[in-house]
């Protein structure tokens, strides 16, 4: 009955809730304690972008959020870090750039070649932040939700994401205005394409 689907989805919800909690906790308590480990690889960034735009593809068309990936407009480029905490960053800026949107916004990813670095952008049309808001932005458990606003969240994933692109030898980097959006980058050290890959 379509009364118990209802309920039977919220508990899901909550349970699929709970386990992000639960996965970022962990995380940030590997990372805090030295504990977490990378495997770092000579990647095609590209594909990883595209990659985690799927995945926040469904989030985005349920509030019309257009969007655009402009990484292979700067050619081929290849990073050295881990790819599977590279997903993870890149989806969670994904994530946070469609929730915090406008309906109907968009949000767009660029990369650029600095020299021995590569850097991505991720920008949305959304609230943008204050800077009261942005002092405390990379505060655990932090959010910034309106009364009554409901948006999934836990408020730990920037500070992870902020951790992991240290971790693999960058920095994030936030510039954002209230009702103007926000852009958040981060850098990564530049790699030359493997052999096998200039041969394809």
């Amino acid at each position: 009955p379509a009364a118990e689907a209802k309920k039977l989805r919220q508990i899901e919800t909550a349970g699929w809730h709970l386990l992000e909690l639960i996965n970022e906790v962990l995380d940030l308590s590997r990372i805090e304690a030295g504990a977490m480990t990378l495997s770092p690889e000579t990647i095609e960034l590209a594909p990883v972008v595209a990659e985690a735009m799927a995945l926040v593809e469904p989030q985005a068309a349920e509030r019309g959020i257009t969007l655009h990936d402009h990484t292979a407009d700067a050619g081929a480029l290849w990073v050295r870090a881990d790819r599977r905490r590279l997903l993870q960053v890149l989806g969670n800026l994904l994530s946070n750039a469609v929730k915090y949107n406008r309906p109907q916004g968009s949000v767009t990813v660029t990369v650029q070649p600095l020299g021995e670095r590569v850097r991505v952008a991720v920008a949305d049309t959304g609230r943008g932040f204050s800077a009261e808001q942005l002092d405390r932005l990379y505060q655990p458990f932090t959010r910034f939700v309106a009364d009554g606003e409901v948006i999934a969240g836990t408020g730990i994933g920037l500070v992870i994401t902020r951790r992991l692109v240290e971790l693999m030898g960058g920095a994030l980097h936030v510039e954002s205005s209230p009702g103007e959006g926000a852009l958040f980058g981060f850098d990564l050290p530049r790699a030359s394409a493997p052999v096998s890959a200039g041969r394809a």
